[in-house]
């Protein structure tokens, strides 16, 4: 499938996706939101794919929403259209995002700003190349966070460092977002081509129904009683059992052997 602003390939169970607007920085337009929404929303016809990397062409991951777009709406005044349906399209992908039980890991490769931050903490796993940095940015053009920034990075690093991130503007290094729990590698911009390839790769060779059953569970715990997740843990389990890649595993683990997982 040919798109306008991002690119896909898939090779040995991973998709690649890259947000293609490198003039840019790979700003966010209505366009590029709506590709990744059908590309999200189709992944449950893609057995195949059982490991997404979304990361960004050239020196930027992500900085954010359109400013230049937005502007353009104020003057014209169709504002109240795009920024009804820009985030409502935006927030719908990043639940499709954590519905899929694909792991989506964002390979940071320069700088995440605004919406570009919050794309990024809403992936399952993030590695950050060395020349990346994170900034909410929203304040600076007088708009309020999005992208479900207000949910994740909370969790992540606390409601204060959040708020502080919002009111201040200040660049999180990738060092510093490793340290806090944001980004689980820091990778020398040099080998991050490779690393994530590598990283991906171990994504895609896992038990994939096991993952999404995983990361199911892990997302809908965060206001959830503890009788009622051990309750979900349960049917997770009773479920999964069931599945090829279970009987692999334990075959494999029988046998002393690494287990062969076929995402089934």
């Amino acid at each position: 499938m040919t798109f306008e602003t991002i690119k896909t390939e898939t090779h040995d169970g991973v998709l690649t996706i890259k947000l293609n607007r490198p003039e840019s920085f790979n700003a966010l337009n209505f366009k590029m939101i709506e590709e990744l929404h059908g590309v999200f929303r189709d992944l449950d016809r893609r057995p195949e794919v059982r490991a997404v990397v979304l990361t960004g062409e050239g020196p930027a991951f992500c900085a954010g929403g359109d400013v230049k777009g937005f502007h353009e709406a104020l003057t014209r005044g169709g504002a109240g259209e795009m920024f009804h349906g820009m985030p409502t399209v935006l927030h719908d992908m990043i639940l499709l995002m954590k519905l899929v039980p694909q792991p989506v890991l964002a390979a940071v490769n320069g700088p995440a700003v605004g919406a570009g931050f919050s794309l990024a903490a809403a992936a399952d796993l993030l590695i950050a190349s060395t020349q990346a940095y994170f900034s909410l940015g929203y304040l600076k053009i007088g708009l309020s966070p999005d992208g479900g920034s207000t949910f994740f990075l909370p969790r992540i690093l606390g409601i204060h460092k959040t708020f502080e991130l919002l009111c201040s503007n200040d660049r999180l290094s990738p060092a510093d977002a490793k340290q806090m729990g944001l980004v689980a590698q820091v990778v020398p911009a040099e080998e991050f081509a490779k690393k994530t390839e590598d990283y991906a790769r171990g994504l895609a060779a896992l038990p994939t129904r096991a993952v999404g059953e995983g990361k199911r569970l892990i997302v809908n715990s965060l206001d959830t009683p503890l009788e009622v997740q051990l309750n979900r843990e349960t049917l997770g389990v009773k479920k999964i059992s069931q599945t090829a890649d279970f009987l692999e595993g334990v075959t494999a683990f029988v046998e002393k052997r690494k287990p062969q997982f076929k995402g089934k």
